[in-house]
């Protein structure tokens, strides 16, 4: 485990896994987050690849188009 993980890991936590597409997944946490009344759940580190991400990064990550919305861009759609 990284260093960098440690404090953001203690006590309860939900993992968000994705498998190709990142971007999705996260804008719909990001965004659920934003609508509920507690500000839940709270965004605290993310990894990707071999990298740990800060909140910056995450919420950058966030608000890049999906997958799928770049390969609409390329095809002219």
């Amino acid at each position: 485990l990284p260093r960098e993980l440690e404090e953001p890991l203690r006590g309860p936590n939900i993992t968000l896994l994705a498998n190709g597409d990142a971007v999705a997944p996260l804008k719909a946490m990001v965004e659920f987050a934003k609508t509920n009344d507690k500000n839940l759940p709270k965004i605290k580190a993310g990894v990707l690849g071999k990298e740990v991400l800060s909140i910056t990064k995450i919420m950058q990550l966030a608000t890049l188009p999906s997958k799928n919305e770049l390969i609409a861009k390329l095809m002219g759609t």
